[in-house]
């Protein structure tokens, strides 16, 4: 069941799912920032974007309907969960790494599917300093009860706050590799019910007026999930 408040949250449950048989025809590290397509079985396309750490991270979202694959790799096999409307865990497959291009497929109770997707090097490849991200940063989204604002100090510490839903947080970002556009992301939700709790999440950012204007999370509490994109006004 999905919930909107005060970010786009999904509601997962929990647990990994054996992954399949490594048929990977590339030993390249696959780590790096994606754009391009996952495709459930028997349904159309849809926009994706993913995000592998080099800490062994993933997500791979459809853009359009907010739903996608997080977990964790190991070697070219990842296990964790399919976010949809009724969450399941979920395993899934690298079957081709190349220097710009990654596809795979993945397996579910609910179904499985493909994705195909191109990286973008030199977005990845930016690097990474705490300094970017001080700012105010606005969420795209507003659900019909305020828009959530992250306010992100120069040491990574960061508040969040949603006047609309009565909803607070706090934490911080910090480096995976200061070589590469990722970040590690502590956040504490405050005063929104079963929305409670301490996350943890991955996060880049991206080009959308200038460089580096707009900031994509991903973070979990093992229990529900959130999806946000932020950008400087």
């Amino acid at each position: 069941m999905k919930k909107f408040l005060p970010l786009i949250v999904i509601a997962v449950l929990t647990g990994c799912a054996e992954s399949e048989d490594d048929d990977s025809s590339s030993d390249i590290d696959p780590a790096g920032i994606y754009q391009g397509e996952i495709t459930p079985t028997s349904s159309p396309p849809f926009t994706a974007v993913g995000l592998i750490t080099s800490a062994g991270d993933v997500a791979i979202i459809a853009t359009d309907i907010v739903e996608g694959l997080i977990g964790l790799r190991t070697g070219s096999s990842f296990s964790g969960t399919l976010f949809t409307s009724t969450p399941v865990p979920a395993a899934g497959q690298l079957t081709s790494v190349t220097e710009t291009n990654l596809s795979g497929r993945y397996s579910s109770a609910l179904g499985g599917g493909s994705f195909a997707l191109t990286a973008d090097p030199d977005l990845y490849d930016r690097g990474a300093n705490l300094a970017k991200l001080e700012g105010v940063w606005v969420d795209s989204l507003d659900l019909g009860d305020g828009t959530p604002t992250w306010v992100i100090q120069p040491s990574g510490s960061f508040t969040f706050s949603n006047p609309g839903a009565s909803c607070n947080g706090y934490g911080d970002f910090s480096l995976i590799d200061a070589e590469k556009n990722e970040y590690s992301q502590r956040l504490t939700i405050d005063n929104c019910g079963d929305l409670d709790g301490a996350y943890a999440g991955i996060a880049y950012l991206f080009d959308t007026h200038n460089p580096d204007d707009s900031l994509f999370l991903i973070y979990t509490d093992g229990s529900i999930a959130g999806i946000s994109s932020a950008t400087k006004p």
